[in-house]
């Protein structure tokens, strides 16, 4: 399996409500043993590897996190944290570690050639579920690129979706759980595309791998794959199934990770709503 959502510091296997995936998950690409949520002290960045000595640099801060709220910006580059001077993610890792959540941590970092020490007060980890909401949620979807269809005919890009209520399940054949969901996606396809809404199967296999496992889940929906990684990589589909609602302006309106009856009783209810929503 791959380790595609890059949310932080910690690198961990998650069990969700679906299928294994690794990620990373707080404020570099260190790795140390999984955490749940609300256990440890979360900063919300996405960095990338030290330069030379050079400090973090920030690739990515997360919305509603504490480093967003603390003014930490993308392009920053982190010299110390806590006191302790970074030069690498892992170094980062270890300096949260040593924190609890509600704890105010000193950043000191660079803008620009510019020094600057922020105070930030970090968050119990909320979760990977609820990171990937927070980020995507209310906002227009990341591009769908490179798609390219195995099974029925759907748009494959946002341009050509505008204006329909779009459903996204990323899935895999390997996916156990992602069976599950297959039943309803089918219905939603069949009873509502008629009224504007899209469901679109979106895999990063193989096609005839892809193949085997419409045909042993029973897809009816139309299905894509993401030969490249890049759709899976920018939607943060790090756990199977993941599933995305999109509205008729392609405005993410909600993220469901796994599977259970009542997330999608939610995603029924909402795509009633969305339905009824002008284009």
């Amino acid at each position: 399996m791959k380790g595609w959502l890059r949310l932080g510091a910690v690198g961990m296997s998650v069990v969700l409500s679906g299928c294994v995936a690794t990620s990373v998950l707080a404020s570099g690409e260190a790795r140390e043993a999984p955490r749940v949520a609300g256990e440890r002290a979360w900063l919300g960045l996405q960095m990338a590897r030290g330069q030379g000595g050079e400090g973090v640099p920030v690739r990515r801060v997360f919305r509603s996190s504490p480093a967003e709220e603390a003014g930490i910006r993308e392009g920053d580059v982190l010299r110390a944290v806590g006191g302790k001077p970074v030069k690498e993610p892992a170094e980062v890792s270890a300096a949260l570690g040593e924190r609890r959540p509600g704890d105010v941590v000193e950043v000191r970092l660079e803008r620009k050639e510019n020094a600057l020490t922020v105070a930030v007060k970090l968050e119990a980890f909320p979760g990977v579920d609820e990171v990937l909401r927070r980020q995507r949620v209310g906002v227009e979807a990341p591009p769908l690129t490179g798609l390219v269809a195995v099974q029925g005919s759907a748009p494959l890009t946002l341009a050509e979706l505008r204006g329909k209520v779009v459903v996204l399940d990323f899935w895999a054949s390997w996916c156990v759980v992602c069976r599950k969901t297959v039943p309803v996606l089918n219905r939603w396809y069949e009873e509502l595309q008629a009224r504007g809404v899209v469901v679109l199967g979106v895999s990063n296999e193989t096609a005839p791998l892809a193949s085997q496992g419409i045909a042993s889940f029973g897809i009816r929906y139309p299905v894509a794959i993401d030969r490249e990684d890049e759709v899976f990589e920018a939607y943060g589909a790090s756990s199977l199934p993941t599933l995305y609602v999109l509205d008729r302006r392609g405005v993410v309106r909600a993220v469901e990770v796994g599977f259970s009856r009542e997330q999608l009783r939610r995603v029924e209810q909402l795509l009633a709503e969305l339905l009824e929503e002008p284009g």
